[in-house]
């Protein structure tokens, strides 16, 4: 016995649709991950100058951000349009500036701040702020940090 045309064109228009709503929720998904791995480089490529503050969303692998020449070049640290031998990176955790190169890799969290400046740079202006700020961010939470959670109420108020 053969199906009528009728029930199998119904059968082909069913499964265009779940295709479409499969292609939709695919979409959406990629999209709520990418809003959830941002990067944020603040970069000081002159002395006593405010930083070239660039987000990634994209461009890398999670967890896994690599400083590639296209990052150097987003940041604005190309040295006469050249990839520069190497960079200084704001280790939060040592509380110093480590010497990298093109290529180093960063494990990185959800909203992640990577701090890089040139290696002719020795004042970093707003450094402070920015680093406070970016500290303060990652160590506020709800259940675990009460204490820190109403300051930063009382502070908006």
């Amino acid at each position: 016995s053969q199906l009528q045309p009728v029930f199998t064109e119904q059968i082909g228009v069913e499964e265009s649709l779940r295709e479409a709503r499969r292609q939709q929720d695919a979409i959406r998904l990629a999209s709520i991950q990418r809003a959830k791995h941002n990067v944020f480089v603040y970069a000081w490529n002159m002395d006593h100058e405010p930083p070239c503050v660039v987000e990634f969303q994209d461009g890398y692998v999670w967890p896994n951000f690599i400083i590639t020449p296209d990052v150097i070049a987003d940041a604005d640290l190309l040295n006469n349009f050249d990839t520069p031998k190497y960079l200084y990176l704001y280790r939060i955790s040592l509380g110093t500036w480590t010497k990298i190169k093109p290529g180093h890799v960063i494990a990185v969290d959800t909203h992640h701040h990577i701090f890089l400046r040139s290696p002719n740079v020795k004042e970093c202006e707003g450094m402070e702020k920015l680093l406070a700020a970016s500290t303060k961010s990652a160590t506020s939470h709800f259940r675990l940090n009460l204490q820190a959670e109403r300051a930063d109420v009382k502070m908006r108020l």
